[in-house]
């Protein structure tokens, strides 16, 4: 493989395997197997449900449903009270009994049930803002990666503020405004506000997302780079949504797999981050978090967030992977209810009485990305901490000659006027110490 293809092979693998490895660790494997266990058998008796001969009864669906949404509520709520101080035996025993609790009081009717699905509509939206912000930091670590950034970006002067692939982002976020004006056309003429207000809400992220591409600013281009290829990502949201109302006709209230295919990924990738966070503001580190810390030692160096690390001190990093597989768990609970016409939430949401069934998710999801892109590039305009922390320092090779330069010397080699292993080492020790002269 190539250095590009390596160093992107390199990145994913690392999200994917650290995610997954921290999650079957002895530390976290009850709270893993517990989520999968729910999430897999509510998913196939919800499908299940719908055949003409289902054996399961609706109650039994019912009472599982507050059981999944009892246990997203326990891992939240131990995370934010007592997962800070690390006592594994009492964090177990305090799920376990929140959990019962929250079952039976809903099950008793105790608490109304229409409140579990509220509860369970809240976690879905705390999860999609919390993926949007993943899904927007894995391109700013990618960009920013010490290797697959310093090969992007070689030789490209830190004030030239260009977008990188700008031609490929242009042509995306093109096709994303021509495909928002149709979606927007089509509500009109169902005389749907919702898919309006949608259509209408693709047209702007998708104008916003063009400026930086114009090449109006002056520096910043790891930032821009990344917010860009952030919105570019929901264009798979947008073809899903126009998919639905222009190819398939069928109205049943299916979940988006979609939707559930990126919650997956940025699930593994968000305990990534907690695990390295974790070690970063000075928490002891299991040897899994040791081995992984020393692959990416630049993530000890680079700036951060107060609001990060006032939360990681505050709940720890087991704290932080408990709210993400509550989130997660509550995002799950919301697309059964959604499935089976359950869904109470939907109701207290702005338009969201209005929602197609089939659109519902990625509706919603794409109006939380759309908002954390306008969030990130207003504290970008305004905040020079969040400045620092968005566009991460990589090595440019400065001392690097420009591309029309770089290609000559290259046909040189090629046509053997110039031999790689002496000659372009002494150029590049004589370019190098001119840049040391200079400074």
């Amino acid at each position: 493989m190539t250095y590009l293809e390596s160093a992107i092979t390199d990145f994913t693998k690392s999200v994917l395997t650290d995610g997954l490895k921290t999650l079957f660790t002895r530390r976290y494997l009850p709270y893993t197997m517990a989520s999968i266990v729910l999430i897999v058998f509510n998913s196939v008796v919800s499908i299940t449900s719908q055949l003409e001969t289902s054996p399961v009864d609706r109650e039994v669906i019912d009472a599982m449903i507050l059981l999944e949404i009892s246990l997203g509520l326990g891992f939240v709520v131990t995370a934010i009270t007592i997962a800070r101080v690390g006592n594994y035996l009492v964090d177990m025993l305090t799920i376990f009994g929140l959990t019962l609790s929250f079952f039976f009081l809903f099950y008793l009717e105790v608490l109304s049930i229409q409140w579990a699905g509220y509860i369970a509509g809240v976690l879905f939206v705390l999860w999609l803002v919390v993926a949007s912000i993943s899904q927007y930091t894995f391109f700013r670590d990618l960009f920013g990666h010490y290797v697959f950034g310093g090969i992007l970006f070689f030789g490209k002067p830190k004030d030239d503020g260009k977008v990188l692939f700008d031609g490929t982002i242009g042509f995306i976020t093109l096709i994303n405004i021509f495909v928002g004006y149709l979606i927007f056309t089509r509500g009109n003429q169902e005389t749907n506000i919702s898919i309006e207000y949608l259509g209408l809400l693709i047209i702007v992220g998708g104008i916003l997302n063009f400026l930086p591409l114009l090449n109006i600013q002056s520096k910043g281009d790891v930032f821009f780079t990344a917010l860009t290829w952030f919105y570019a990502l929901n264009t798979i949201r947008v073809v899903s949504i126009a998919l639905q109302l222009f190819v398939f006709s069928s109205n049943d209230q299916a979940t988006s797999f979609t939707e559930t295919v990126l919650a997956l990924f940025m699930v593994l990738f968000a305990v990534h981050k907690a695990a390295q966070q974790g070690v970063k503001f000075g928490k002891k580190a299991t040897k899994l978090e040791e081995e992984m810390t020393k692959e990416e030692l630049e993530m000890k160096t680079r700036p951060d967030l107060g609001i990060f690390r006032t939360i990681t001190r505050m709940i720890g990093d087991q704290g932080i992977v408990l709210l993400i597989l509550g989130f997660v768990i509550g995002f799950h609970a919301t697309q059964i209810q959604v499935r089976l016409g359950t869904a109470d939430f939907l109701s207290v949401l702005p338009l969201g009485g209005e929602l197609d069934h089939r659109l519902w998710s990625n509706s919603i999801a794409l109006a939380t990305s759309i908002f954390i892109y306008i969030a990130t590039l207003t504290l970008y305009i305004i905040f020079p901490k969040f400045r620092e922390f968005a566009s991460p320092e990589i090595y440019r090779a400065p001392w690097a000659p420009p591309y029309d330069e770089m290609k000559l010397l290259i046909q040189a080699i090629r046509a053997g006027k110039v031999d790689y292993k002496l000659d372009l080492l002494k150029m590049t020790a004589s370019m190098a110490k001119d840049q040391i002269s200079k400074k």
